[in-house]
């Protein structure tokens, strides 16, 4: 049974996802009409998605914290190595300019979206075995590094979306470790220097696009 945090989580979810389902609809209406004449096109398609992730989120819940845990590390090397193989022109499906799925016509996996499970399950696993932050190098560098390897393997497909969810759920889980603010200063110059890195090599990106096209 669902304890009483438990409880309050899942409602907490509840109301999102619900908020998400009716903001779809909200916002697709019109096109939804005019592409296939039905203003509940998207929306409907929503709550059908919704509904499956309720049930596996249900289903989820029965599984053993313990026995998750011992499965936390391959679990993310599999991942890891789908958003290496999901790159490669042939087994990568390339839609809207990004090749982010496997798959065989309208049928596709996105493996960012595992991908971000199993970094929040091994990075979980490893901040659990440390009551509290206490060293930057000995506590963090760890995760840093499997947060810069993902969403660089991201955006790669490009999938800047993704990316930027996968981080945000990591700062939250390293805060709710109770690490010192000065650790997020660090980590947020590393970033805005990587992203400054990025802002800058947009230019040459487009230009090798240009030749090579």
């Amino acid at each position: 049974m669902f304890n009483k945090k438990s409880r309050r989580l899942t409602i907490e979810i509840l109301i999102l996802v619900v908020i998400g389902v009716i903001m779809v609809g909200s916002s697709s209406r019109v096109w939804a009409h005019a592409k296939f004449n039905d203003f509940m096109y998207f929306m409907s398609r929503q709550a059908v998605f919704a509904l499956i992730g309720f049930f596996v989120m249900w289903m989820s819940s029965k599984i053993s914290l313990t026995k998750l845990r011992g499965h936390a590390k391959i679990f993310f090397i599999i991942c890891t190595v789908a958003l290496l193989l999901v790159l490669i022109p042939g087994l990568g499906v390339q839609r809207n300019g990004s090749r982010s799925w496997f798959g065989v016509g309208s049928f596709l996996i996105q493996p960012s979206e595992f991908f971000k499970i199993a970094i929040i399950l091994y990075v979980a696993d490893h901040l659990a075995k440390r009551y509290r932050i206490k060293k930057f190098k000995k506590d963090l560098i760890f995760p840093c590094f499997l947060v810069a390897l993902g969403f660089g393997l991201i955006l790669l497909q490009p999938d800047f979306g993704s990316g930027i969810v996968m981080v945000c759920s990591i700062v939250v889980m390293v805060l709710a470790a109770d690490s010192p603010i000065s650790y997020f200063v660090r980590v947020g110059m590393l970033g805005i220097a990587g992203l400054g890195g990025l802002i800058l090599s947009a230019p040459y990106r487009l230009f090798s696009a240009f030749i090579y096209n």
